[in-house]
């Protein structure tokens, strides 16, 4: 399963509805949201990476004009990036770890790249001129005011959920259905993916609660 991180901006947030019935029409399932007044330092610190940039009063004013509307995305797909299990388990577990890491920001891409495509570029008229099907091309309000907002990275979708979402641990959700060593068994996997694709189709208004009661159900035993 892939995770990234979506914040609807001010100018956008009167039409959050109708993006988030676009974001789920991608199978997009919204795990966490959050309606949130940003102050002058929680924008700065949100956008720290573009601290001295010529952009970043403008940007800072724009997103603290109003409520932003943040989500915690997960995109239900096949699970194929798990770590094989390594016969020399106990002298191998920082290199597995490692591995599981790497398997885990490959899942995250996913959701990042799509996401980032929905939105389309940057900038509004660009958007409009060479993706009108975009995010940012049907609610963006003009330069500078684009809409949303999408992780660039796997690291930037940790952060940023991290910020929003304290208490989401997107490590443990990413790992949530594996064995203690790690490895995601295939009859775990199959029945994992057949949830998260039901919970796609279904929409329950808690997704995580909905799949850890469903995968209980399901689990295979040992």
């Amino acid at each position: 399963m892939d995770t990234t991180f979506a914040m609807i901006k001010p100018d956008a947030v009167e039409s959050a509805s109708d993006i988030k019935e676009l974001i789920r029409q991608q199978n997009f399932l919204i795990v966490q949201e959050k309606q949130k007044q940003l102050t002058d330092a929680e924008a700065r610190e949100f956008y720290a990476e573009h601290s001295g940039k010529p952009f970043m009063e403008e940007l800072v004013a724009y997103v603290t004009s109003g409520p932003v509307v943040a989500l915690a995305l997960l995109l239900p797909t096949p699970i194929s990036s798990t770590i094989t299990p390594d016969p020399d388990e106990d002298n191998n577990k920082d290199q597995q770890q490692q591995q599981q890491q790497q398997a885990n920001d490959h899942q995250m891409s996913q959701a990042v790249r799509l996401w980032r495509t929905m939105l389309g570029p940057t900038d509004v008229a660009r958007a409009r001129d060479e993706h009108p099907d975009s995010i940012r091309a049907i609610f963006g309000t003009g330069p500078g005011k684009n809409a949303a907002h999408g992780s660039d990275s796997p690291e930037s979708a940790r952060r940023e959920l991290g910020f929003f979402f304290p208490e989401l641990n997107v490590e443990d959700f990413l790992n949530a259905a594996c064995p203690d060593n790690g490895v995601m068994t295939k009859e775990f996997s199959d029945i994992l993916s057949e949830g998260l694709q039901e919970a796609a189709r279904e929409k329950p208004e808690n997704p995580i609660v909905w799949l850890a009661n469903r995968l209980g159900n399901r689990a295979p035993t040992s």
